[in-house]
């Protein structure tokens, strides 16, 4: 007699969006690659740097690197501190890079990586950590730097910043992580450092409480420089410093929030571009214009509950702060417009300063011209559909990546020829959602799905696409299926549900159809059935 299957179904996982997977790169024999091991019972600092006889220092292999060569960093606590003695070249740079498994870093008071007078080098996910007298990464005089992600840290005691670039031109910071506790700062940017775009930097002061320290996330002091995509947490002094001669500094798509200082502070400088950031809870203002500053755009940004508002990490500053402050010079041809802020209340008396002078929207508008499109609002829908693509430093994508979008249902009051764009950082963007019903029929070895239930987006879903896990794909535009299996076993279904607009979700279904050894079938009618509603 045949046995019975036993039948189930599981949820596993919601997806939206691109899958994406990853692979362990093989330790072929390549005389690109020089290979760095600490804890390799075979490495020798004088060896030949080969995945059989790695160096023991990654300063060893630094002394006969190439342009065009690679050193790839193994497992091990490297304490170091490296000094990259040559360039590469445009088309074949010299590259640092973290093996992508295995515990390796690089720490200690003075760990880190140093790059001076040298031009086309690349670091990719170099972890440094607990550095304290000197900066985790000091770039000097140097040009056509990149750093790829990474993570540089500092110990609570140091007075250096994780990252210090003095003198850099044309390169670029993509993604790293710093934690610079209060007394170091997180990245800084001298006066002669020029046409740095800083691209997703994350930067974390992991103390909130001292309100006068100083210290600064991003500090900006030379020209042409970019700080796009990033977010910033804590730090006393500011979370992004703009200062007296960084002319031309586009500041765009960034979170600033917590902690003691200002959230962004153009001290002075000229031309500068503050464009679809948000910055929430900073104890003093959220953006502040002042000193000789002149020709500044403040447009597109979200600005909430900044100014001492009874947070516990501004005890011991000043009581005051707003969401939006202009000062001193910069009243005379500051631009703000197309802004959110929200100050703790509606119609807040402390929204905005005028020379010194807190005031809300209306007689902001009043004194100083300015705010036409500004709202007093906090929600999120606020944000939609509103924001000037005009303005200086306006990005097409947000901090995601992601394009603009236009939501139907909330009609374009925005400026320039994209009137959809949103406010803030974030581009609002409502996909659909994948929900099932799935039964399976014990006797007959057959699985439905149901996926009527599932959520459209902005825009209807036309489409539905099962995978039953046994090499059977079916795209239908009827959300219920029916599926017969050959053989018992364990099945994924995966159901990905797409709207008109090409925006998709996913949801996959674990489907047991093993044989049974209890007594009998799970219900009396053969069918064993699962309820899905997240």
């Amino acid at each position: 007699m045949r046995a019975p299957f036993r039948a189930g179904v599981t949820a596993l996982a919601v997806t939206s969006g691109a899958l994406f997977g990853t692979a362990a790169a093989a330790h072929a024999a390549d005389p690109k690659i020089l290979y760095v091991q600490a804890t390799s019972a075979s490495c020798s600092d004088s060896g030949p740097g080969t995945a059989a006889q790695p160096f023991c220092t990654i300063s060893a292999a630094a002394a006969i690197v190439t342009a065009g060569q690679t050193v790839e960093i193994g497992t091990g606590t490297y304490r170091e501190r490296v000094t990259i003695p040559r360039s590469g070249t445009p088309g074949q740079p010299i590259t640092f890079r973290m093996a992508p498994v295995g515990g390796r870093e690089l720490a200690g008071p003075t760990a880190g990586f140093v790059i001076d007078g040298q031009h086309h080098i690349r670091l990719e996910r170099i972890q440094v950590s607990r550095a304290r007298d000197l900066p985790a990464l000091d770039i000097r005089d140097s040009s056509a730097i990149t750093i790829e992600w990474g993570s540089f840290t500092l110990d609570e005691t140091a007075t250096a910043p994780a990252i210090r670039l003095a003198g850099v031109t044309a390169s670029q910071l993509n993604g790293p992580y710093i934690s610079g506790w209060l007394g170091g700062g997180g990245l800084s940017m001298d006066a002669a450092t020029t046409g740095v775009i800083a691209n997703a930097v994350t930067a974390r002061a992991p103390g909130l409480t001292r309100a006068a320290d100083g210290s600064i996330g991003i500090d900006v002091a030379g020209p042409g420089n970019t700080i796009i995509n990033s977010l910033v947490q804590g730090y006393g002094g500011a979370g992004i410093m703009i200062g007296p001669d960084a002319t031309g500094t586009v500041v765009t798509n960034n979170w600033i929030y917590f902690g003691a200082g200002y959230g962004i502070h153009n001290r002075g400088a000229a031309g500068t571009a503050i464009t679809n950031n948000a910055v929430r809870s900073r104890c003093l203002d959220g953006i502040r214009i002042d000193g000789p500053s002149s020709g500044v755009s403040v447009q597109n940004n979200v600005l909430i509950n900044n100014g001492h508002l009874g947070q516990t990490y501004c005890q011991g500053g000043p009581l005051d702060g707003v969401e939006l402050a202009v000062y001193d010079d910069a009243i005379d041809d500051t631009v703000v417009d197309y802004n959110d802020a929200y100050h703790y209340q509606a119609n807040s008396p402390n929204l905005y300063s005028w020379n010194g002078t807190p005031m809300g929207l209306a007689a902001f508008r009043t004194a100083s011209g300015q705010s036409t499109n500004d709202k007093e609002a906090a929600l999120p829908k606020d944000h939609q559909d509103s924001a000037n693509s005009t303005a200086p430093g306006y990005s097409a994508t947000d901090r995601t990546g992601k394009a603009r979008a236009d939501d139907p249902t909330v009609p374009n009051t925005g400026a320039g020829p994209v009137t959809y764009a949103d406010r803030g950082p974030v581009e609002t963007i409502r996909r659909p959602t994948a929900l099932t019903i799935v039964t399976a029929n014990v006797t007959i070895s057959t699985v439905t799905v149901d996926a009527s239930t599932s959520q459209p987006g902005w825009l209807p879903i036309t489409a539905y696409t099962f995978s039953f896990g046994d090499g059977t794909t079916i795209t239908q535009t009827s959300p219920r299926i029916t599926h017969r299996y050959r053989r018992p076993g364990k099945y994924s279904v995966l159901t990905t549900v797409t709207a008109t607009d090409g925006l998709y979700s996913s949801r996959t279904d674990l489907i047991n159809l093993l044989p049974w050894t209890s007594t009998g079938p799970p219900s009396a009618d053969g069918l064993a059935r699962r309820h899905h509603s997240w």
